[in-house]
This record gives C-alpha cells, sequence and structure tokens, in this order.
C-alpha cells in the first residue's frame, strides 16, 4: 500500500511477479476494470490509477481464503483486495467491491502493522 500511496511505479513492480495478474469485481454496483490486467508494469500503473481516482482511507489487515488481505474504506464503502504470492511476488490479486458481500468481514481484520 505504501508504493501505491506514493505512485512508486519501480517499487511496486519489485514486488510483483512478471506475470502478475490483477481481477476486479464490482458485481454491477462499484466501476471495476471490464477485463484483467495482467503483467508487473501495467498491474502496478493500474492499482496507482485506481487509488488516485478513490484514495483508500482506513485500511485493515487479514486473510481470505488463506490469502493474506486488505480490507480498505474508500469513498463510503469497503473494497476487499487478497494477494496470492509464489516465490516472494505477487502472483494474482483480486479487487473486489461488492458492498454486499463484504460487510461481515469487518470484525475479521484488525489494524496494519507500524
Amino acid at each position: 500500500m505504501q508504493a501505491i500511496e506514493r505512485a512508486d511505479v519501480p517499487e511496486l513492480v519489485a514486488l510483483l511477479d512478471a506475470q502478475v495478474i490483477v481481477h476486479s469485481d464490482g458485481g454491477g454496483k462499484v466501476r471495476s476494470a471490464l477485463n484483467p490486467v495482467s503483467g508487473a508494469d501495467r498491474v502496478a500503473r493500474f492499482l496507482i490509477g485506481v487509488q488516485r481516482k478513490s484514495p483508500v482511507g482506513n485500511i485493515s489487515l487479514g486473510q481470505v481464503n488463506g490469502a493474506p488481505a486488505l480490507l480498505m474504506e474508500c469513498e463510503g464503502r469497503t473494497d476487499l483486495l487478497t494477494v496470492d504470492t509464489g516465490a516472494g511476488a505477487a502472483t494474482r490479486i483480486l479487487l473486489i467491491a461488492i458492498p454486499q458481500k463484504l460487510g461481515h468481514l469487518g470484525a475479521a481484520f484488525g489494524p496494519l502493522p507500524g
């Protein structure tokens, strides 16, 4: 999140697998990418662009289906970002912004360390 907030493309690319892919789902209620975004540079720029358009407020850390996840408040709604990793880099990122599917997650998440 720090690299995204600073719009630091090289730092963010270093955290991503070269073949990383982002899937986003707004459930037809929240604006999201229609197609997956792939490749470290494109994914980094996409995530930075999303942050610029909808700045994130409070962020909580947790897990969903065994993967690290962030629960983020932005523009009066809650979004979920999960990250699958392999060999020390993010290989797949899911960005979910469907309000009716995420309301129950808050209790399972805690503050970010540091």
